[in-house]
């Protein structure tokens, strides 16, 4: 039962908050929900895509379990061309099987990349093994891959190994991964791709302390302005100014950063590109 309702949980919010940002317009019905400042409204929407069946790709990080499986099964049903990412072999190779087992009349034959996003050179990897097998460009990025520390581990080190991964290596993502977005069909055929990177209600402003933290993070304009917060709060850990400065979530702050991230590439990409940020709720 346990395992129903997560499943029944992940579909919904891949349905309808991950899907609606991925598409112009919905396919599946003549009206569809739409989130507007969280609360949830019904409105008309043509048949019509955006994308190409067989042709548009999606890449999906951190796809091999949970809520990047289910991002990469729904966009498969959608007709894209999916490339996910998993940290091992044996994660992607088995996640790819599942996808095509879920998705038995996929147009294109899904694949897995290794990706472990907070080394730079599995990055660069990424986005080389890319280049070479999406020459056309890639229409879609979610975002999913993550990390925390189970349980009250709590400290410095931890906090930055946290923000490595969740902010850190989501912003390098991106950044290695826009180029291949803004050569895609959709951006060239006068659509726009999209980029949705999977945050978390733990990353509010409202977790900060300081008023005046909470007023950089705002005022953040550049990935610059983001990293600054993201080492200071790091260096308050050591200092024991952490509480007082910021909070005492680790996770929380990775996630903040995240979000102040993709409002930040949200502004540098303006309307070249759709980038959007979503919570599992």
């Amino acid at each position: 039962n346990h395992a129903l309702a997560v499943r029944a949980h992940v579909h919904y919010l891949v349905r309808y908050m991950v899907v609606p940002l991925l598409r112009a317009v919905s396919v599946l019905a003549a009206t569809r929900p739409v989130f507007s400042r969280g609360a949830m409204a019904t409105s008309a929407a043509p048949d019509v895509r955006w994308w190409t069946p067989g042709k548009s790709v999606a890449v999906v990080t951190g796809a091999n379990k949970g809520i990047g499986f289910e991002c990469a099964r729904l966009l498969a049903e959608q007709g894209f061309a999916v490339k996910l990412t998993a940290r091992t072999h044996a994660a992607g190779s088995d996640a790819v099987a599942r996808l095509a087992r879920a998705v038995p009349q996929l147009p294109v034959a899904p694949a897995y990349y290794l990706l472990e996003q907070r080394e730079p050179e599995s990055v660069e990897a990424l986005g080389v093994a890319l280049e070479r097998d999406c020459p056309e460009g890639v229409d879609v990025l979610v975002c999913n891959a993550g990390f925390a520390f189970k349980g009250s581990t709590f400290g410095a080190d931890e906090a930055a190994e946290t923000i490595a991964v969740n902010y850190a290596g989501t912003a390098a993502v991106c950044e290695r991964l826009t180029p291949l977005l803004l050569a895609s069909a959709a951006a060239t055929s006068g659509s726009k791709p999209r980029i949705v990177t999977v945050c978390s209600r733990a990353g509010k402003l409202a977790i900060l302390r300081s008023e005046a933290t909470r007023r950089r993070f705002e005022a953040a304009t550049t990935r610059a302005d983001v990293d600054a917060l993201m080492v200071e709060f790091v260096l308050s850990i050591c200092d024991g100014k952490h509480q007082e400065l910021f909070c005492g979530s680790m996770y929380g702050m990775s996630k903040l950063g995240e979000a102040a991230y993709t409002r930040v590439l949200a502004r540098q990409l303006g309307d070249r590109a759709l980038v959007s940020a979503v919570c599992p709720g």
